[in-house]
C-alpha cells in the first residue's frame, strides 16, 4: 500500500471478494439446510441483491477482459458518500450474518427457492 491506487485497489477487492463470500455463505447455508432468515431477522435483503448486483458486474467485466484483451480501470480514488455509506452498511450486515449475530428478514421458502438459485448462479459464474 505504497500509494493511494494501491490502497484504493485493496479496498475494492476486499469489497468485492466480501459480496462473493456472501453469495457463497447464502449457497452453502441452503445446501446445508442452515438457517439464515428468522421471523425476527433484521439484515434487509437489498444486503444480498448489492452484493449480487456487485458480482454480477464483476463477472461481466472479467468476460470482457478476456474477449476485447481490455482491462479498464474499475478503481476510482473518489467516490460519493452515499456509496461510501452503502459499503459501511454492507459491510456491518454481512460481518453480523457470518458470524451468526443477526439473520435474514423472513421470506416465503419459494422466495428463497429464487434467492438460493441466484447465488448459485453466481457461484457457478465465478468459478468458470
Amino acid at each position: 500500500m505504497s500509494n493511494e491506487i494501491s490502497m484504493r485497489r485493496f479496498v475494492q477487492n476486499f469489497r468485492e471478494t466480501s459480496c462473493f463470500s456472501l453469495m457463497r455463505y447464502v449457497k452453502h447455508c441452503f445446501e446445508k439446510r442452515k438457517t439464515i432468515f428468522t421471523q425476527d431477522g433484521t439484515i434487509p435483503w437489498t444486503t444480498f441483491d448489492f452484493a449480487e448486483s456487485i458480482c454480477l458486474k464483476r463477472i461481466k467485466s472479467i468476460h470482457l477482459e478476456f474477449v476485447e484483451c481490455n482491462t479498464p480501470d474499475r478503481y476510482q480514488l473518489e467516490e460519493p458518500e452515499d456509496i461510501t455509506q452503502a459499503w459501511t452498511e454492507f459491510g456491518q450486515d454481512v460481518y453480523n450474518l457470518m458470524n451468526q449475530i443477526f439473520t435474514f428478514k423472513f421470506i416465503h421458502e419459494d422466495e428463497m427457492q429464487h434467492i438460493y438459485a441466484r447465488a448459485k448462479h453466481v457461484v457457478e459464474s465465478s468459478e468458470e
